[in-house]
């Protein structure tokens, strides 16, 4: 509680001063005056009286004279405090031996009250006026300083409640275009789901957005995605719901379409009209759009049955090529029951231990010697038959599947290795494919720590299309940590992406792999010689190591060779071995043509 030093009484008259004066706060606001004043009237002169309250200029206060009814003051003037001060300093309203006792409170921050009183020459207060005095001060204190503090409470709560509803309704849309971000398509859907009310949910996909991202530079890919973002919401109108989910991804929700038909050629007219040129920086943009979508409750009653099937259309519709458009229909269907099949398929191999993962040999061709492996992935039926990853090729598009196949491979792997350590048999490189919801999961790092493998001895596999795209900035960073730690870094399908040589300067990089279509190529076509060539010395002059992939001909191993390869792999060497066939081929070893 503040008070204000200007009002001091001076010093003290006697005894007679009225103690607990000091301690009235809010004068007006809690109603006390009247008894305040009927205890006054034994003790002060009342027709000499004065109460002060700041007005509503800085520096000022109102000055009121004359005894105190109970219904109130009148307001006489204005006063400048300093003159206020002055007055008080040379006695013109009281003189210090007749003061007995000065009210000062500050009431907001810019305003106070102070009340000068006359002592009556004849009457003293007794002791219970003077504590009835005090309690009705200490309890006008504490009512000013609650009401103070439930303002303060309610302005805070208001408040809060305000940048609640700003962080509710951010975290509900996309920063870069305006639309709903997938939280706030979610809420929508959900409503029309508890509802039952018909509608269609849509998922959108640009064909060409990592290209033009990559080729262009990011602001070319900002300008595309709020491009596409204005279109599809030009081309809507309430309650539809436009949603960017992430990356190139787009979202519709329409309501009260019930037929696929119709459906289909709504979602039509929206991806042409989204996926007309525009231009930028003098050249003309054009980025195609590829839409899956389905119906609830017809295709679907539940929201992870929606995104799921409208996921699967949307697949579908990318393998048409670029601008595809489709429905939920009886093919989908069938995609999805064999997603299914695949679950069980890898659930069961993981119960009863039938992952079994097999190992490309990496040969040196100068010497014969096996210098690592690369981990493929593979599965054993009930039957014993050994599954190609196509056969459930669906997992690795799904991450919970993946990570689950992942960490049971990382396991076999980590168990192989120790048994061929058992047998005397060392590698020296480990080599794992991995992709890129692979890649930023989280529990990536632990996964490598089931291996069992010092750092230097692993190496993992990336492909362009992992770096490339809105998240390359952060794949680039996760590729650094894995690289401090110690493991090696292998660009994968080498050449046969959008912009290869410049991921060799901006990622740390070990190893590049030679795309098999060139190996493939050598002794056929002179341009296919110049191109591996030509990598070959382009690894010799970035200190990088160079694997060949592929080789199938004596012609291409020694064509290899002769230009200083010194990693190869493929069918012509060994093909991919089971552990026990690895540890036999480790063992005699392959003698190389001079």
């Amino acid at each position: 509680m503040a008070y204000h030093e200007e009002f001091n009484p001076g010093p003290p008259v006697s005894e007679t001063l009225v103690g607990g004066l000091s301690l009235f706060p809010g004068l007006f606001e809690t109603g006390a005056i009247p008894h305040i004043l009927a205890l006054l009237a034994q003790y002060c002169e009342g027709e000499t009286a004065a109460l002060v309250r700041s007005g509503p200029e800085e520096n000022a206060v109102l000055l009121r004279h004359g005894p105190f009814p109970s219904s109130g003051i009148a307001v006489e003037e204005f006063v400048p405090l300093a003159m206020l001060r002055d007055a008080w300093s040379d006695g013109q309203f009281f003189s210090h031996g007749e003061i007995v006792g000065v009210v000062c409170h500050e009431i907001a921050a810019d305003e106070f009250v102070a009340m000068l009183c006359r002592r009556r020459s004849d009457a003293l207060l007794d002791a219970r006026a003077k504590t009835a005095l005090a309690l009705l001060g200490k309890v006008a204190g504490r009512l000013m300083h609650l009401r103070r503090e439930v303002s303060q409470a309610g302005t805070q709560l208001q408040q809060q409640v305000a940048l609640t509803a700003r962080l509710e309704d951010a975290l509900k849309h996309d920063f870069l275009t305006g639309l709903c971000n997938r939280a706030g398509l979610r809420a929508e859907l959900d409503g029309y789901i508890e509802r039952g009310e018909p509608c269609a949910l849509v998922l959108l996909d640009l064909d060409d957005f990592k290209y033009l991202n990559d080729s262009y530079g990011h602001d070319v890919g900002d300008a595309i995605l709020r491009h596409v973002a204005q279109a599809l919401h030009q081309g809507t109108r309430a309650p539809h719901v436009i949603a960017r989910l992430g990356g190139d991804e787009f979202a519709m929700l329409i309501p009260g379409i019930v037929d696929h038909g119709a459906l289909r050629k709504r979602i039509g007219s929206l991806c042409v009209a989204a996926a007309k040129p525009f231009a930028w920086d003098g050249r003309e943009i054009t980025c195609n759009i590829s839409a899956g979508g389905c119906l609830f409750p017809a295709d679907g009653r539940t929201l992870k049955e929606l995104y799921r099937h409208a996921d699967v259309t949307l697949r579908l519709a990318k393998q048409m090529g670029g601008g595809g458009v489709r429905v939920f229909d009886a093919d989908a269907r069938a995609e999805i029951d064999s997603e299914s099949d695949t679950k069980a398929i890898i659930e069961d191999a993981i119960r009863h231990d039938r992952i079994v993962p097999h190992y490309q040999p990496q040969i040196d061709p100068r010497t014969g010697n096996l210098i690592g492996v690369e981990v493929l992935s593979r599965i054993e039926d009930g039957n014993g038959n050994l599954l190609m990853p196509c056969a459930y090729r669906s997992a690795f598009q799904r991450s919970d599947l993946s990570r689950v196949l992942r960490s049971a491979t990382m396991n076999r792997v980590r168990r192989d290795m120790e048994w061929l350590a058992s047998n005397g048999i060392v590698l020296d490189r480990v080599a794992i494919n991995i992709s890129t919801s692979e890649i930023v999961d989280p529990d990536l790092p632990q996964i490598f720590e089931q291996l069992g493998l010092p750092p230097e001895k692993v190496e993992i596999e990336i492909t362009e299309d992992v770096m490339i795209g809105r998240t390359g900035h952060r794949i680039r960073s996760i590729v650094e940590g894995l690289r401090d730690h110690g493991v090696r870094i292998a660009l994968d399908d080498f050449g046969t992406g959008f912009a290869s040589l410049a991921h060799l300067e901006s990622y740390p990089v070990d190893t590049i792999k030679i795309d098999r279509t060139f190996v493939q190529s050598l002794g056929r076509t002179t341009k296919g010689s110049a191109i591996v060539r030509a990598i070959m010395q382009l690894g010799r002059d970035l200190d990088l190591e160079v694997v060949a992939e592929g080789v199938e001909t004596d012609a291409q191993l020694q064509f290899l060779k002769k230009n200083g390869c010194m990693n190869v792999q493929g069918m012509l060497l060994a093909p991919p071995l089971s552990i026990h066939e690895l540890a036999i081929f480790a063992g005699r070893g392959i003698e190389v043509a001079a």
